[in-house]
C-alpha cells in the first residue's frame, strides 16, 4: 500500500507539473491555448489573491479537469491500486489541496504551511512559477519562487522548536531502554554498579 501511495503521488507530481506549467500556462497561440490557458489564465488567475478553496468555480471546467483530475485519476489508471489505497490517496490530496488553497497566511505545520504558501505565490504572480503540487519539480527546474525549501524547513522547525524536542524525547526513549534493560537483567546492572563502587572505595 505504501509504495503504490508513493507512486501515485510521484506521478500525481509530474502530470500536475507538466500539465500546469506547459499546457495551462504555455505560451502557445493555437487551438489549444485557446481552449485551455486562456480560460485558465481569466478564471483561476483573475483575483490576485489565493482562492478560497471550497469555491466551484475557481477555474474553468475544461483546464479544472485537466489540472485535477487528469494527475488525480490517470496513475490510478494504469497503476490499478486496490480501491482502497486509491481512495486514501484522494482523500489525501483532498486534504493538500483543501489546505494549499486555503488562502490563509499561517498554517499549522512544517510542510503544510510550505503548500499554502508556494499556491499564493503562484496565484499571486499570474502562473509564473510554483506550478507543482509538492515543488519537487520546481526545484529541479528552478521555476519555484519564494524562500528555498531547505530555509523554510529550518526556519518552521526553529518555530515549533523540533531540535529541543526530539533531544528530550532521545533522552527520556534511552532513559525507558535502559531501565527496561535493566528490569529485564533483574536489577543486575544496578549491583553490577555498586560492585565497582565498593572496589574503587577499597583502593
Amino acid at each position: 500500500m505504501a509504495a503504490h501511495l508513493a507512486m501515485l503521488f510521484s506521478a500525481r507530481e509530474a502530470l500536475t507539473y507538466y500539465i500546469h506549467r506547459f499546457v495551462l500556462h504555455g505560451h502557445g497561440h493555437g487551438r489549444a491555448a485557446r481552449l485551455v490557458a486562456r480560460p485558465h489564465r481569466q478564471y483561476a488567475h483573475a483575483s490576485s489573491g489565493a482562492p478560497y478553496s471550497l469555491q466551484l468555480f475557481t477555474d474553468h471546467p475544461l483546464p479544472l479537469l485537466l489540472h485535477r483530475l487528469v494527475p488525480l485519476y490517470v496513475p490510478a489508471l494504469l497503476l490499478r491500486p486496490h480501491l482502497l489505497t486509491y481512495l486514501l490517496f484522494v482523500a489525501l490530496c483532498t486534504v493538500e489541496e483543501t489546505v494549499a488553497l486555503s488562502g490563509y497566511a499561517a498554517v499549522p505545520g512544517i510542510v503544510m504551511s510550505r503548500l499554502a504558501r508556494r499556491a499564493a505565490v503562484h496565484v499571486n504572480g499570474r502562473g509564473v512559477a510554483n506550478f507543482s503540487a509538492w515543488g519537487v519539480l520546481d526545484w529541479v527546474h528552478g521555476t519555484g519562487r519564494g524562500p528555498a525549501v531547505l530555509e523554510h524547513v529550518r526556519r518552521e522547525a526553529d518555530r515549533h522548536h523540533v531540535v529541543q524536542r526530539a533531544k528530550s524525547k532521545t533522552a527520556r526513549g534511552a532513559g525507558l531502554l535502559q531501565s527496561g534493560l535493566d528490569a529485564i537483567r533483574g536489577g543486575t546492572g544496578k549491583s553490577r554498579m555498586g560492585t565497582t563502587k565498593k572496589k574503587t572505595a577499597r583502593r
